[in-house]
C-alpha cells in the first residue's frame, strides 16, 4: 500500500495527527489518539459516530503496532510546527522547535511562553537591552556579592545566524544561570 493512503488510514481523525502513543477505539470501533480522547468532556462520546468509550477504553493495539512498524513520516507535537520527520529524528526536531514552550526567564514571571516568542514578550513585559557590548557592567563585583540585589541580566548574542541568550537572574542570595537558544 502506498504509504500516504496507509497514513490517511491511521492517522487519528479529529487531529489528524498520525498518533504516537496509545489508541483507543470506541464501542463501534472508531480510532482515536490518547491525546484527543483526554480532551472529551462528560461521558466521552466518539467524535465520528456519538458512540460511547468503554471504561476503560479499548485499545487498538493492531493501529499502534502498524504505526510503530511503519517508516511513515511522524508530526511535530507542538501546536502550530508542521514539520514531519521519521521516527528517530522528530524527537531531537521537538526538543529544538521554535513551537516548544520555555519559562520566562524572569523568576517572578512564572508564565511559558512559546520559544519563537521569547523576544516580543521580554520586549513586551520587561526592561531588557537588545545587546549589551559591555557585558563587564552586569558583572560587578557589587552586583554579585550584594546580597539585596535581586536585579535580572540578560543580553542577546548572534552567532553564525543562531541567536541566544545568556541569562543570569539573583533569587534570595543565589545567583541562576542558562542558556536559551
Amino acid at each position: 500500500m502506498e504509504a500516504a493512503k496507509l497514513k490517511t488510514y491511521l492517522e487519528c481523525p479529529v487531529c489528524l495527527l498520525l498518533p504516537r502513543s496509545r489508541i483507543f477505539s470506541c464501542v463501534n470501533s472508531h480510532q482515536i489518539c490518547e491525546s484527543c480522547h483526554s480532551k472529551l468532556v462528560g461521558a466521552k462520546q466518539c467524535p465520528q459516530g456519538g458512540c460511547g468509550f468503554d471504561q476503560p477504553p479499548r485499545r487498538a493495539r493492531v493501529f499502534e503496532a502498524m504505526i510503530e512498524n511503519s517508516n511513515l513520516d511522524l508530526n511535530c507535537n507542538r501546536p502550530g510546527c508542521n514539520v514531519e520527520l521519521k521516527k528517530g529524528c522528530i524527537e531531537a526536531h521537538e526538543l529544538k522547535c521554535i513551537y516548544r514552550t520555555v519559562p520566562c526567564p524572569v523568576v517572578d514571571c512564572q508564565k511559558e511562553i512559546l520559544f519563537k516568542n521569547l523576544d516580543m514578550h521580554k520586549s513586551n513585559h520587561f526592561m531588557f537591552p537588545a545587546f549589551m557590548p559591555d557585558v563587564a557592567y552586569f558583572f560587578s563585583e557589587e552586583c554579585l556579592t550584594d546580597n539585596n540585589h535581586s536585579g535580572f541580566i540578560s543580553y542577546t548574542c548572534k552567532k553564525d545566524e543562531v541567536e541566544f541568550y545568556p541569562v543570569f537572574v539573583k533569587k534570595n542570595g543565589l545567583w541562576y544561570f542558562w542558556v536559551s537558544i
